[in-house]
C-alpha cells in the first residue's frame, strides 16, 4: 500500500461511496448553512427545503422572454436550476443577506423585489394552483426573513450566486476552501469575455491553529502567506470581487496534519530554490491541486501542472475523494468597503514585503503538541 493509500485509509476514503445526483445536490444546498450560528451570525435557520418544483423565470433579455427553471426554496434562500439537469444551479438569491419584498401580478405571476438591482425576479407558475402555493410560501419566506437581514448594501449580482458577508467569512474560512478573484482593472474585464473566462486568480484558505490564512503565487512567482484579513486588505483595491468555494467534508480535523506537512515541504521547496539562486514557478492552481493531493482528497494520474483555474469552478468535472465536495459560489459582500479597509488596517496592517517570501532563504513549519492542543509556529529568516 502506497503513501496516499494509507493516508486514505487513515481518513476513511476506501469505505465511502459516492452519492447519487440528488443526494449531491442536497449536499450542496445544506452546505452553505453550517457556519450559520453565533455571535455575529445572528438568529439560527433550519437548513431544510420548504418546497420545489418547475416554475418560468424571465430573462431581461428580450428575446429569450420565458425560461422554465426548476426552483427550491429554502428557509432564508430561493435557488433555480436548470430545467432538465436538477443538479446545475443557475441562480441563487440570499434573503439573508438580500432586501427583498413580494408582489403578486395576479394569475399564475409574480415578482420578488430586490431592493437596490437593476432587476428584479420575475416568475410565473405553470398553472393557477401551483401559482396559489408558490405565493403563500414565497411571500411568508420573505417576510419572515425580515427579522434576519443583516445587510446593509445590495449588489447588482446577489441573486446570481449565494452571498456571504465578509465578517462570516473570517470565522467559517476553513482548510482547503478556494478563494476565487476577478480583477477591476478595463483590461482584465476584456480579457475575461474574450477568453469567456470568470475569474482572474485562485487562492486556497488554510489553517495555522486557530488562524485562517491564505496562500497563493502571484504572477511573479512569488509565495504568499498572509493572515485571511490582511489579504483582503491587501487586495480589495487591485479585486472587484471575492467569491469563495467551501471544501466540503466530514473528516475536515483529519487534515491538519496533512496540512501542516504540505505547508512545511512547500516553503522547504522555495529555500532550496532561493539558497540555489533560482526561483520556484508555481502557479496557484497547480499550487491547489498538489494540496489536495498531499491530503488525499484528490487521486488521479494528471500532473498538477496540468491543473488550471477552470478545474476549480462548479462547472468543471474534478471529483474528490471520500465524498468531498466543493460548494456553489458565495460572492463576499463588504457592506462597508472602506470601513472595513480601515478596521483591517488599523487591526491587521503590517509590512506586507515581510510576508512576499522572494527574500525568505530558510522556511520551515515546526509542530509539536502540549496536551491536546496543537501549537505550530512559522519560522522566517531572511536573508543577510
Amino acid at each position: 500500500m502506497d503513501r496516499k493509500d494509507t493516508l486514505a485509509s487513515k481518513l476513511g476514503l476506501s469505505q465511502v461511496t459516492r452519492p447519487t445526483p440528488k443526494q449531491e445536490r442536497d449536499r450542496i444546498l445544506t452546505a452553505s448553512y453550517d457556519f450559520q450560528g453565533g455571535a455575529q451570525a445572528g438568529p439560527e435557520v433550519k437548513n431544510e427545503v420548504k418546497m420545489e418544483g418547475m416554475l418560468y423565470k424571465k430573462s431581461s433579455k428580450i428575446l429569450i422572454g420565458w425560461q422554465k427553471r426548476y426552483f427550491v426554496l429554502m428557509e432564508d434562500r430561493l435557488l433555480y436550476y436548470d430545467k432538465d439537469k436538477k443538479t446545475m444551479q443557475k441562480g441563487c438569491l440570499n434573503f439573508r443577506n438580500s432586501k427583498c419584498s413580494f408582489e403578486d401580478k395576479g394569475g399564475v405571476e409574480f415578482t420578488i423585489v430586490i431592493e437596490g438591482a437593476k432587476k428584479n425576479l420575475k416568475l410565473k407558475a405553470l398553472n393557477e394552483a401551483d401559482a396559489r402555493i408558490w405565493k403563500i410560501t414565497l411571500q411568508k419566506t420573505i417576510e419572515s426573513s425580515h427579522t434576519i437581514n443583516r445587510a446593509t448594501v445590495v449588489l447588482d449580482k446577489t441573486w446570481k450566486i449565494d452571498t456571504l458577508l465578509f465578517q462570516d467569512f473570517q470565522r467559517i474560512a476553513d482548510y482547503g476552501d478556494l478563494l476565487l478573484l476577478e480583477k477591476k482593472d478595463l483590461t482584465s474585464k476584456i480579457t475575461r469575455t474574450v477568453q469567456n473566462k470568470q475569474y482572474d486568480h485562485v487562492a486556497l484558505v488554510l489553517r495555522v491553529g486557530e488562524e485562517r490564512k491564505i496562500l497563493d503565487f502571484t504572477n511573479e512567482f512569488q509565495i504568499r502567506f498572509l493572515d485571511l484579513a490582511e489579504y483582503v486588505r491587501y487586495n480589495m483595491d487591485l479585486y472587484e470581487n471575492f467569491v469563495l468555494r467551501r471544501l466540503v467534508y466530514d473528516n475536515k480535523a483529519g487534515l491538519e496534519e496533512a496540512t501542516y506537512q504540505f505547508i512545511d515541504k512547500l516553503f522547504e521547496r522555495v529555500a532550496a530554490a532561493q539558497h540555489r539562486g533560482e526561483r520556484v514557478e508555481l502557479r496557484s492552481s497547480e499550487m491547489i491541486a498538489a494540496f489536495l493531493k498531499s491530503v488525499g482528497l484528490l487521486h488521479t494520474t494528471r500532473n498538477s501542472v496540468d491543473f488550471h483555474i477552470t478545474d476549480f469552478l462548479p462547472n468543471s468535472k474534478l471529483k474528490l475523494q471520500g465524498n468531498a465536495f466543493y460548494s456553489n459560489e458565495m460572492q463576499i459582500i463588504f457592506d462597508d468597503p472602506e470601513g472595513i479597509k480601515q478596521r483591517l488596517l488599523d487591526s491587521y496592517f503590517t509590512d506586507f514585503d515581510t510576508s512576499i517570501f522572494n527574500s525568505v532563504s530558510y522556511t520551515h513549519l515546526r509542530a509539536h503538541e502540549t496536551g491536546r492542543n496543537l501549537v505550530c509556529r512559522l519560522l522566517l529568516e531572511k536573508k543577510k
